[in-house]
């Protein structure tokens, strides 16, 4: 996931990474600055930009991808801090994922409600 800021020197749009931890950006301008995601005040006047880093194009994705344990693991954390960031986002990003969880509550109780006729 990245985030895009102003440069506080000169204005240029800044595009870094926010899943790296703590890191130093630095600007075209030579200004640099270090980017604390834990720190809210970095989400002020920014945006974020939640594109694939590896490929920009849209794949088709499959109900049931094939994924490692690790990829899983790294899908749920990404998922969590979303979550966790959801009131940064922009109001189109904040509704796709709320109707995301919202499917995933229908089909945890549905799950549930099989589970419990089958017995």
């Amino acid at each position: 996931m990245f985030f895009i800021k102003e440069c506080p020197n000169c204005k240029n749009k800044i595009r870094f990474p926010i899943n790296k931890g703590k890191i130093i950006v630095k600007c075209k301008c030579g200004h640099s600055f270090e980017a604390n995601p834990d720190d809210p005040s970095l989400f002020k006047n920014g945006i974020f930009d939640i594109t694939d880093e590896q490929n920009n194009q849209k794949e088709k994705k499959k109900f049931f991808p094939n994924l490692s344990i690790k990829e899983i693991i790294s899908k749920l954390y990404q998922f969590k801090y979303y979550l966790q960031n959801i009131k940064y986002m922009e109001s189109k990003k904040q509704l796709k994922l709320l109707k995301k969880l919202m499917l995933l509550i229908i089909l945890i109780i549905l799950t549930i409600l099989v589970i419990k006729l089958d017995k």
